[in-house]
């Protein structure tokens, strides 16, 4: 029972992260309708993607590496294809610890913090803990899942009874609508959590309740959220917490202070991740894994990265579609399931397009 409800605080913690705070913002332009769909959708779509993960965890690892992703990516794919997936997979660890940075201002906002000095804060702590054992970590997700629902709830007592915008106001255009799914798609990844998981179980497999309550948990708390959040205000901020100013004192400093708390659980399991693989995959030493995983992210805040629906957009657009991509296809060599399979499938097309059509506004982006 512990090591079970251990396991889904932290697949759960690490999932509830920065990305819950775009969903208000998204429902109030495609309306709750369309929003709830888009959650249940992806929400299914990346139970799949996390059980399937952990099914490669399952047949890939050894006693010398057991459970990260450039390992995998070197006994599935060629070594160069090994190569480019691993390194997306950095790029999107460390852009998604920029989001986290970036976040911390509005939520120590609320407690009156510049926003110079609350990521300097919330960086250097979040970064001290980065090196955290796993049940240590796994103790500190619950409390950010309990921190993230409590933050629900102050909301949700605050709210004046407004209506719901049950459909949009004027339909999104394409570019809107894909930066909205790739919101969507940052807000369910939780990859960097399941070697924590699966070092749960040993040598057996994860659990499907483990997953499935992984995954319950989250769409729960992210059809409440939005709602709770459209109560008070029908005009949310892109990030929610820099836009609620309809909260008491009182309230507004619960909020900032629980929101922290819950941006520093995600950050350190995903920090932990993003070591891991620069210690045995690049490097090969810790100090100079430590001092990029710690380091890179808060230079990128610095030289402009700071628009936080912008950038988790193009990470879930981008960087986890490809990883979504390459989880599915490290499952199949690994089960010997061929790729016509139709959930397969789904994750091709869906993830596919989502990519391309980033990739489409980066290049107009470029060349322009």
């Amino acid at each position: 029972m512990r090591r079970g409800i251990l396991a889904v605080g932290i697949l759960a913690g690490t999932i509830i992260g920065a990305g819950v705070f775009s969903l208000p913002y998204i429902f109030s332009k495609v309306g709750v309708v369309a929003g709830v769909l888009m959650l249940i959708s992806f929400a299914c779509l990346y139970g799949v993607i996390h059980a399937r993960y952990g099914g490669v965890l399952h047949a890939f690892r050894d006693g010398g590496n057991p459970g990260q992703f450039a390992h995998f990516a070197k006994r599935a794919f060629s070594p160069r294809a090994a190569r480019f997936a691993s390194g997306i997979v950095v790029a999107e660890l460390v852009l998604t610890l920029t989001a986290y940075i970036v976040l911390s201002a509005g939520f120590a906002g609320l407690l009156g913090v510049p926003r110079t000095v609350a990521w300097a804060v919330f960086w250097a702590i979040g970064s001290a803990a980065f090196f955290l054992k796993t049940r240590a970590l796994g103790v500190l997700e619950i409390f950010g899942t309990v921190g993230v629902f409590l933050i629900c709830a102050l909301i949700g007592f605050s709210t004046d009874g407004a209506t719901l915008p049950l459909s949009p106001r004027e339909i999104p255009g394409a570019a809107a609508i894909f930066s909205y799914i790739g919101a969507m798609i940052f807000s369910f990844s939780g990859r960097p959590a399941i070697p924590h998981v699966g070092a749960l179980f040993g040598r057996v497999r994860i659990p499907r309740r483990i997953i499935f309550w992984g995954m319950l948990i989250p769409l729960a708390f992210y059809l409440i959220f939005p709602m709770s959040v459209l109560r008070l205000t029908d005009t949310p901020a892109p990030d929610t917490v820099s836009g609620v100013l309809a909260l008491s004192p009182v309230v507004a400093v619960l909020v900032g202070v629980l929101g922290l708390i819950t941006l520093f659980t995600s950050y350190i399991v995903i920090g932990d991740n993003l070591f891991e693989i620069l210690k045995g995959d690049v490097f090969r030493a810790p100090f100079p894994a430590a001092l990029v995983a710690v380091v890179l992210p808060m230079v990128l805040v610095f030289l402009g990265l700071q628009s936080f629906l912008a950038v988790i957009g193009m990470i879930g657009g981008v960087f986890l579609s490809l990883e979504a991509m390459f989880v599915n296809r490290m499952w199949e060599k690994a089960s010997g399931a061929p790729p016509y399979m139709p959930l397969s499938i789904a994750v091709y097309v869906i993830f596919g397009s989502t990519l391309l059509y980033h990739m489409y506004l980066v290049g107009t982006m470029l060349f322009h």
